[in-house]
């Protein structure tokens, strides 16, 4: 009987101790940002960081012509990176972000647009927008990034449903701030 009770406080106090490293984990990984893993262009040009929960996509699935896409392994979050050598266009970063933003509001319907946000990432001037609207009737809410890079102009495009998009604003924040390589 003696043996059975000190059988059963072992396994209790092992049960305390794995449950507290556990949690003692979890505490860790959300005051570290919810860390995830560097993702790298084909070429290996461009990296960016995405979340935990996150996986890159190699087949193209969402933008034949992206350097980099991802997506939530079980949700409706997405992003890709689309970058262009500023040897092979006659734009400026204004000329070129207009014809860019143009192009993707021509397919949502009824879109709006944020104000800009100047900020930097890599180092780099960029503007930061949201847009909003529909696409073949699906609510749709995206953070666009517009980066003027030293030899490249880089769009950063995350985006969900209008349902998904608080929880995931600050995700797709960090992932555009995370990029490298545009210098």
């Amino acid at each position: 009987m003696a043996k059975h009770k000190i059988y059963s406080v072992v396994l209790f106090t092992l049960g305390i101790i794995l449950l507290t490293g556990c949690s003692f984990n979890r505490k860790k990984e959300a005051q570290n940002g919810n860390v995830g893993q560097t993702i790298y262009s084909e070429d290996d040009l461009f990296s960016i960081t995405i979340p935990s929960g996150w996986e890159q996509i190699t087949d193209y699935d969402l933008n034949d012509e992206a350097d980099i896409q991802a997506q939530k392994k079980f949700g409706v979050q997405y992003v890709v990176v689309l970058t262009e050598n500023k040897e092979d266009i006659d734009y400026t970063f204004e000329e070129w972000l207009e014809k860019v933003k143009g192009d993707y509001l021509e397919s949502w319907e009824t879109p709006t647009i944020s104000e800009a946000s100047d900020i930097i990432i890599d180092g780099q001037p960029a503007k930061q927008y949201e847009f909003k609207g529909s696409i073949d009737h699906v609510n749709i809410c995206m953070i666009a990034t517009y980066v003027d890079g030293e030899h490249y102009f880089a769009q950063i495009l995350s985006w969900t449903t209008a349902s998904k998009y608080k929880s995931s604003k600050e995700d797709f924040e960090a992932i555009a701030n995370s990029i490298r390589g545009l210098k």
